[in-house]
């Protein structure tokens, strides 16, 4: 027997939808707006916006024509399914109906015990151990956020300095992100040229 360890494609494949997602969201509010974004210029320099208005312009026109179709058609069908389907349907609707009548009913007596036994309890909850249980809540958000604040402060002064400080470790993203989008480019770049070849 083999153990071979399986490459976790789903997960990856989200981390990457991710990272991208991050990636562009950045370059956009870094930029502005979509239409100033490197990501934004780099889509509309090489063709991608023009190809995805031309697929939205299809779509919005196929979906209008299947609109019509189903407003003339639909009816029909719907005819047709109802007289097959149809009396089927109710008979099973009324058997879910009748059933959950009768669970209703058998379940008078737990219904009956509920209302009598439940408001007190709540009472007796609401008056002794609500208050507990605010108060500790309150005491542990306190003590998390004085925590959260103690520890913001050490990273800031023993981790992120010199070379690990915020302004270096954004320097350093915003260029992965620009060489990023610059192998991007080179990328879709090749894949015009090697299709213009192929088609010549």
């Amino acid at each position: 027997m083999s153990s071979r360890s399986k490459i976790p494609w789903k997960f990856l494949l989200f981390i990457s939808i991710l990272a991208v997602g991050a990636a562009v969201t950045y370059d956009v509010q870094l930029h502005g707006t979509f239409k100033k974004s490197v990501t934004g210029r780099l889509l509309r320099d090489y063709g991608v916006l023009g190809v995805y208005n031309q697929a939205a312009v299809k779509t919005s026109y196929y979906y209008g024509q299947g609109s019509k179709w189903m407003a003339k058609h639909g009816p029909v069908y719907y005819e047709k399914v109802d007289k097959a389907v149809g009396p089927y349907v109710r008979i099973v609707w009324d058997k879910v109906q009748t059933g959950l009548l009768i669970v209703w009913e058998a379940l008078g007596p737990v219904r009956a015990w509920t209302n009598k036994t439940l408001p007190p309890l709540l009472k007796t909850v609401n008056e002794q151990y609500v208050p507990k249980v605010t108060a500790v809540a309150k005491q542990t958000a306190v003590s998390i956020q004085s925590n959260l604040i103690d520890l913001g402060l050490w990273l800031q002064n023993n981790v992120f300095t010199g070379n690990m400080s915020i302004e270096n470790l954004q320097k350093i993203v915003g260029d992965l992100v620009a060489k990023g989008q610059a192998a991007a480019g080179q990328a879709v770049s090749w894949v015009n040229q090697q299709y213009a070849v192929l088609t010549k």
